[in-house]
């Protein structure tokens, strides 16, 4: 047998009928491409649709729900999950999700399961281990170092070929849990799942980033290249009224509200996104001047499109002062066939009043102080969006006509991603910054799902100065998912 080292040239490793010289995929040695600059980034965004594909069937298929059920405390600790589940439980769990593993059926593959848990370890969504002991694979249970140091200073280990069985159990006492992550976002019943938000992407996003081609050559949106088929429904029997009907006619929204199932299924993707933001949306501003109305008076704040109150109720919780005697001053303004489907689906909650309105037609009156426009201007072009403003800024001028706002004017407060400003202070004549990363994704799903975008912070200031507002706008950018704007009418 060659002795294992010095290795073997690159690309060319050692084999013999007992030994097998492996190179590991850490291996730092210099060699000529090392000038040369890495293809690292694009083979990750080449791989970027494999990993959501991977996202999209666990929690489609309920990979994730199913490890999260055996992950109950057994013994008090709190330690949830601890023990995890081998292959056959989670493939027991599976078919009986699924309603399957009678007779002949064989829904899941115990092959592929084990796969796709793989690669979601590899994603950071599940652990693997070996119960009693290290996870294959890592360590020493490969074969033993070669050359120089611990492990190899070449990275290279040697094989023992003699003695693997012929019929040797990989998965043999390999067990699969849930990382905290998973655990807290992804499994459909936490309370902070995106599971719900996962599922439209797969079904609507998706297939709509697909066709961004076809956008970036119309500038139009891709609904009808992704589907093969009109925007459909019925866009007044879905909303209830005509001028949202006008307005939803021909876009995406006619889809997502045409039936029930439609607007359940869009409304529990929202109601999961809005749990990443809410808290800091809620906490962008001192909200202390928007006063408790007296109780039987109208809302003092209205989150308009506010769909399952998921910011509003994040409102009352951290400005209690908002809360009143048998009720809350908060609300939230959305479209009958919605409001109806939030009644159904549970959203409802003592502390947050919901008003069936229209926010493209006369806001309701006596006005709120404070109206919240959350994720409803990156959905249309300027002209609407000019439109809802007014809407909001006539509103709150009622007040002030009206003598029912003795202690200030009113404001909107407005959340959405805020693309980076053009920075013209950079040494050559300034640059455009292109980001944040989560604003121009979501630009462009914007162009290809309902014709909106994502804008800069003066651009929404120019909207506001054109619907009438006159005062402060103020800006915070938050960290998370959505930044803030607050702007006073005078």
């Amino acid at each position: 047998m060659p002795p294992p080292w010095p290795p073997p040239p690159s690309g060319s490793p050692t084999t013999t009928t007992a030994s097998v010289a492996v190179r590991r995929s850490d291996d730092t040695r210099s060699n000529d491409n090392d000038a040369r600059v890495s293809p690292a980034p694009i083979l990750d965004l080449l791989n970027g649709f494999r990993k959501s594909a991977v996202l999209f069937t666990a929690v489609r298929l309920g990979v994730l729900d199913v490890l999260a059920a055996a992950a109950e405390p057994v013994d008090g600790s709190g330690d949830r999950g601890a023990a995890g589940l081998g292959l056959a439980d989670v493939l027991a769990g599976l078919r009986a999700r699924h309603g399957g593993g009678g007779g002949d059926r064989a829904e899941f593959s115990a092959d592929a399961v084990a796969r796709l848990l793989r690669a979601a370890a590899a994603l950071g969504l599940v652990e693997v281990f070996v119960a009693g002991g290290a996870a294959r694979g890592h360590g020493g249970d490969e074969g033993k170092a070669i050359g120089g140091g611990a492990g190899g200073s070449d990275g290279i280990i040697e094989l023992d070929c003699e003695n693997l069985g012929e019929n040797e159990d990989d998965d043999a006492g390999v067990r699969f849990r849930l990382t905290p992550v998973a655990r807290e976002f992804l499994v459909s019943t936490a309370p902070q799942s995106l599971a719900g938000y996962v599922e439209h992407s797969e079904a609507t996003i998706q297939p709509l980033f697909l066709a961004l081609p076809h956008a970036v050559l119309t500038g139009g949106t891709a609904w009808e290249a992704a589907f093969k088929a009109p925007v459909t429904g019925d866009a007044a029997t879905a909303t209830g009224t005509t001028a949202s009907a006008d307005a939803l006619a021909g876009t995406a929204f006619g889809s997502l509200y045409a039936t029930p199932e439609a607007r359940a299924r869009f409304l529990r993707a929202m109601h999961s996104h809005a749990t990443l933001f809410a808290s800091a949306v809620a906490a962008a501003f001192d909200l202390s001047f928007v006063k408790a109305a007296p109780a039987g008076g109208p809302p003092a704040v209205v989150d308009v499109g506010g769909g399952t109150a998921a910011l509003a109720l994040e409102l009352v919780r951290q400005w209690p002062h908002l809360r009143r005697g048998g009720g809350s001053s908060v609300a939230v303004l959305d479209l009958p066939g919605v409001i109806a489907e939030v009644r159904a689906a549970g959203y409802d909650n003592a502390e947050v009043t919901l008003i069936e309105g229209d926010f493209f037609a006369e806001l309701p009156r006596p006005a709120a102080r404070l109206y919240v426009l959350s994720r409803i201007l990156h959905d249309w072009d300027d002209t609407a969006c000019g439109r809802i403003l007014a809407r909001v800024a006539a509103a709150l001028r009622s007040r002030v006509a009206g003598g029912t706002e003795p202690d200030g004017d009113g404001a909107v407060l407005i959340a959405e991603t805020l693309l980076d400003e053009y920075d013209g202070e950079e040494a050559g004549g300034g640059r455009w910054r292109a980001g944040p990363e989560r604003a121009v994704m979501q630009d462009l799903n914007m162009l290809v799902q309902t014709g909106g975008r994502e804008r800069t912070a003066r651009q929404y200031g120019r909207l506001l100065r054109g619907a009438g507002f006159r005062g402060r706008v103020l800006v915070r950018r938050t960290g998370a998912y959505l930044d803030a704007i607050l702007a006073f009418l005078d």
